[in-house]
């Protein structure tokens, strides 16, 4: 599954959305880095079928305290005809 940072699929022609959901993970300090946060999120995403995040966005609060590392963006599933190969 892939993952950009921005609003669109950077693709060949215009990809078609089918469908488009909010995901987001959040993971403990510590040991988790951000490649840790998002291998969970194509994950999350994944479980419910999306072919790609987009607007992906990491957030972190009060690291050094033992805080928590966001990770979100937009599940989309593509029309069969527009899917990435």
């Amino acid at each position: 599954m892939e993952a950009y940072t921005t609003d669109t699929i950077p693709a060949k022609g215009a990809a078609t959305i089918e469908r488009a959901w909010f995901v987001g993970v959040e993971t403990k300090s510590g040991s988790s880095t951000i490649d840790d946060a998002l291998a969970l999120l194509k994950e999350k995403g994944a479980e419910r079928g999306a072919d790609a995040i987009v607007g992906l966005r990491f957030a972190r609060t009060d690291w050094d305290r033992g805080g928590v590392l966001m990770a979100y963006g937009t599940a989309v599933k593509l029309a069969r005809t527009a899917r990435p190969s």
